[in-house]
């Protein structure tokens, strides 16, 4: 049985967002960002810069509903949490007690013991079950918000540039990056015809974006909160670790 009862999945908003862009709004704004004239690219590659942004801008709006919604699930959560581990007190007394009457020999009673156990234990799993859906649907809650997105949207573009484009330089990369901004209306024409060059800005998020991966990824990969094209980490715990190993004492 599934904890989160008639709760949305994080990825349930996105999956019912909607972007409002457009294919071809998109493509007239990228290609009106100057920088990236000179470039050459196939409708495929088009293709593949604007699925990146509208699946950014379907994240940011998933962000704003779940945001709405999640004091009230986490409210939810907590009294659940709460009511399991109070229970699981409990469970360990009688499990105590029941494993007092567990023999070798094959009695009414030890049969019935080794069964009260066994149910027991499986509740236990069933809790740990529990407890890994709330965390999940904690930890992605924390990632939909507007840092996180926009550091994995940088990401994203850079993975696929690197596939796609992979013998345009540094100022070419950053061209392609502030086009796809530009497509996805997060440049306005204002920011653009705005004094300093727009590729600096750009490599600045690249920074901060490479910083977030070296925190979020570096430190090793965990098969947690995975969902298909993404992986989450959570290694706040494996730093905790790993700082206090350094230190020469237990965390």
């Amino acid at each position: 049985m599934k904890i989160t009862g008639n709760k949305k999945r994080p990825e349930q908003y996105v999956e019912e967002a909607k972007s409002g862009l457009t294919r071809e709004s998109f493509a007239a704004a990228f290609r009106g960002f100057s920088p990236v004239q000179n470039i050459r690219m196939s409708k495929d590659q088009m293709d593949g810069f604007f699925a990146i942004a509208d699946d950014y801008l379907r994240r940011k709006v998933a962000a704003k509903a779940m945001a709405k919604d999640r004091p009230k699930v986490l409210q939810d959560y907590r009294g659940c949490k709460s009511l399991m581990a109070g229970t699981e007190r409990k469970l360990r007394n009688v499990k105590a007690y029941v494993q007092k009457s567990v023999t070798k020999e094959r009695t009414s009673t030890v049969l019935a013991a080794r069964y009260t156990i066994r149910h027991i234990e499986r509740l236990e799993k069933t809790f740990e079950d529990w407890r890994y859906e709330i965390k999940r649907w904690e930890f992605k809650s924390k990632m939909y918000s507007p840092q996180p997105l926009g550091n994995e949207f940088m990401i994203e573009l850079e993975r696929y540039i690197a596939d796609e484009f992979p013998r345009l330089d540094k100022d070419q990369q950053n061209a392609l990056i502030g086009a796809t901004m530009a497509g996805a209306g997060m440049y306005s024409a204002r920011a653009l015809s705005a004094e300093g060059d727009p590729l600096e800005r750009i490599a600045m998020k690249r920074y901060r974006a490479e910083k977030y991966y070296r925190k979020m990824y570096v430190d090793g990969w965990s098969a947690d909160f995975e969902e298909p094209g993404r992986v989450y980490l959570n290694v706040g715990s494996r730093r905790k670790k790993k700082a206090a190993a350094e230190k020469g004492r237990k965390p």
